[in-house]
């Protein structure tokens, strides 16, 4: 005789009955239910319905099982899960879990739990972006590592950025023109913070270049000198350079040196947040003299009509009536 039933464990696996003149009584096995392993899973979201990685899902009830994470879309899976009753937590750092734990029965079947909210607190952040006066800087871009959409200061150099969550968040002002100290600071941010600020200075830049003459040989002791705006220096085989220079200046730059002449006469350079260049070439001031004579034959009698030359230099001329000639240039 053989017994079985789906999910049990028969022993023993078979008895011998014998029968001769009697009905057979006590021919009895015994019935163990196989251990029934199901799966408990669910998800953990933010209110905007993004997952929340990372957090700690853990099980206690009929047997123990060991703490599990969410993955990278809040989810979780607990295999190995026996028969019985559970309640499931999860806990994260920053979040506030809603509802706090759920209870589920396991019976025959795998459970998928409705979904746990994690929301993060959210605080605001503000400071200053001052001259190194204290005076405000307006329209400086104060960003946040694109974790959060960057702000503009006001007219009094104030940002403020709502919407921040607990944590670490980095902030980084920056304005075209400017050097801003700190570059940056990281924040340890547990609730409203206030007088995160900076200072900042205009950005001083450079303008350089070549005095050379059209050969290319450096012009030596040439005077540039850019207006107003900064002192003249003088040149060397390296050229000039002068430091010094804001953004948003335009400055005209001439350069001079007795029996020089330039091209151009003058550059006009704008600055705007990167070091500028302007290069001239220069060329000696020529004088220009003239050549003249008269042309006399033995006897001291003028000769017209003379062809005088000047090889390639100039033109011939011919002389008049009185044999004189005469050339310029």
């Amino acid at each position: 005789v053989t017994a079985s039933a789906t999910n049990y464990t028969i022993t023993p696996t078979r008895r011998i009955a014998v029968v001769a003149s009697a009905n057979v009584a006590n021919v009895n096995f015994t019935g163990t239910q196989a251990a029934q392993f199901h799966r408990i899973s669910g998800y953990l979201l933010q209110p905007n319905g993004a997952g929340v990685s990372g957090a700690t899902v853990s099980f206690t009830g009929t047997s123990n099982l060991a703490s599990i994470k969410t993955d990278t879309y809040g989810f979780y899976s607990r295999d190995a899960v026996l028969s019985g009753t559970y309640t499931v937590t999860i806990a994260v750092t920053g979040y506030t879990i809603s509802p706090t734990f759920r209870t589920t029965v396991v019976t025959t079947t795998d459970v998928l739990l409705p979904q746990f909210t994690g929301s993060r607190p959210t605080y605001t952040i503000t400071g200053y972006i001052l001259t190194t006066t204290s005076v405000g800087i307006p329209g400086v871009t104060v960003g946040f590592d694109d974790e959060y959409l960057a702000v503009t200061t006001n007219a009094s150099g104030y940002w403020v950025r709502d919407g921040v969550f607990s944590g670490h968040p980095r902030v980084i002002p920056v304005k075209a023109g400017w050097i801003v100290s700190p570059t940056w600071k990281i924040l340890t941010l547990a609730g409203n913070q206030n007088n995160i600020n900076f200072s900042a200075s205009p950005a001083q830049y450079v303008l350089s270049g070549t005095v050379m003459t059209a050969d290319n040989v450096p012009i030596n002791g040439a005077t540039v000198s850019f207006g107003a705006v900064r002192p003249a220096v003088n040149t060397s085989a390296d050229g000039y350079r002068q430091t010094g220079f804001l953004s948003g200046t335009v400055v005209v730059v001439t350069p001079t040196l007795s029996g020089y002449t330039f091209v151009p006469a003058t550059r006009q350079v704008t600055f705007g947040a990167a070091d500028m260049t302007a290069s001239f070439t220069g060329s000696p001031l020529v004088t220009l003299r003239e050549i003249a004579g008269v042309v006399k034959d033995g006897s001291g009698n003028a000769v017209p009509n003379v062809n005088v030359s000047f090889g390639a230099a100039r033109p011939s001329v011919e002389t008049g009536s009185s044999g004189f000639f005469t050339q310029t240039g």
